[in-house]
């Protein structure tokens, strides 16, 4: 593979004495968007090549850099857009947009592929939506979670809407698709992460009658029905907390969907009721709300 030494970037330091310019075999603007992450000692840059997501990876710090290896493997369409995540030990998550057996030429299917040996070996390749309306993702991995998150125009373009999901066994198996915005306004270019039980996530949007993009946020939870205060565990300091929060004015739980003990929409005496029972009366557990 061709690199370009340091001695051609004067004032540089000496460290990472051999440099891939990603361009080379990839054409105008190939590589972008693209991500560096650092596993093990492993240095990666999971990036565009010629019409396919490929991985180029250093072993001694970014002295010196491998072949690309290839992440997406069908010469005939363009993979797009990709992005990756890693553990920090030995995962890597890469997500990518494609036009393989879409019905036009504008979007793709979300496709996603993991290794779990710093990019020796990968796993399988898995759409993560059943239409091909896709044209940006991103993913977020940390030991314990996965997040997949990517717009899509199922509705007809350019009613974008942003949908997610999450994997909680490292991208072996996933959860359903949560939408996360409704179709009616565009919502595109989400960028997500995770914070232990919390999950961030930002995306551009336009709305009536202006028509200009603007910067929306969300913030979300991952909970157990019932662990109100966030602890991993039901017990009693978790009525302690709902208590304190109804009556005496307390903080209200991060995962309000957790209080909700009946499964109904708003929290009120009837969820207090309820877990009062499952506790001391081998009532039926919680049930939650709806959220992440």
């Amino acid at each position: 593979m061709t690199t370009s030494t340091i001695s051609d970037c004067p004032n540089r330091e000496t460290r990472g004495q051999n440099w891939i310019p990603l361009e080379a075999n990839a054409g105008t603007a190939a590589g972008i968007p693209l991500n560096s992450l650092v596993a093990d000692s492993v240095v990666s840059i999971v990036h565009r090549g010629s019409n396919e997501v490929v991985i180029t990876r250093s072993f001694d710090g970014g002295y010196t850099w491998s072949q690309d290896q290839y992440v997406s493997t069908d010469d005939a369409y363009a993979s797009q857009g990709p992005s990756a995540a890693s553990d920090g030990v030995s995962a890597i998550h890469a997500i990518w947009w494609d036009f393989e057996g879409a019905p036009a030429g504008w979007y793709g299917f979300p496709f996603y592929r993991h290794s779990l040996d710093n990019g020796e070996t990968w796993g399988e390749i898995r759409s993560l939506s059943a239409g091909a309306n896709t044209d940006y993702v991103d993913v977020w991995a940390d030991t314990n979670r996965v997040y997949a998150i990517y717009n899509d125009c199922r509705w007809g373009s350019p009613d974008f809407s942003i949908f997610l999901r999450c994997s909680h066994d490292q991208g072996a198996t996933w959860s359903e698709e949560i939408q996360l915005t409704d179709e009616i306004d565009p919502a595109r270019r989400p960028d997500i992460y995770g914070d232990g039980d919390l999950v961030h996530m930002v995306w551009e949007e336009q709305h009536y009658p202006e028509y200009i993009w603007g910067v929306y946020y969300m913030l979300g939870v991952w909970y157990l029905p019932g662990d109100v205060d966030l602890s991993e565990e039901i017990d009693i300091g978790d009525l302690v907390y709902m208590v304190d929060w109804m009556f005496s004015g307390g903080p209200a739980p991060v995962a309000y969907d957790a209080a909700q003990m009946d499964g109904s929409s708003s929290v009120d005496i009837a969820d207090l009721v309820y877990f009062v029972d499952y506790m001391f009366d081998d009532g039926p557990p919680p049930v939650g709300g709806p959220g992440l």
